[in-house]
């Protein structure tokens, strides 16, 4: 979702350059998971992976995505629904 929204903010498909966008700007959520239970996912599931990760593994919530877009004044409003 992170780099659908940058493709569009940043007007580019290049994913080496949105990765790069993201690394600069983004702060992502911190997931803790051991090794263990991420290398069992990646046995049962082909798309648990952490290729694309250097170091601590984060991921991008709606969350972190509204607060990125606010951050930089790039959303004219934010809802949340909290259940």
């Amino acid at each position: 979702m992170l780099d659908v929204i940058n493709a569009s903010i940043y007007k580019t498909e290049y994913i080496n350059k949105l990765k790069q966008i993201a690394q600069e700007h983004f702060k992502a959520q911190d997931i803790r998971i051991s090794p263990l239970k991420l290398l069992l996912g990646s046995i049962f599931a082909k798309g648990i992976t952490s290729y694309d990760q250097k170091g601590p593994i984060k991921t991008a919530t709606f969350t972190s995505i509204a607060n990125y877009l606010e951050d930089f004044n790039l959303a004219q409003e934010v809802i949340t629904i909290e259940m």
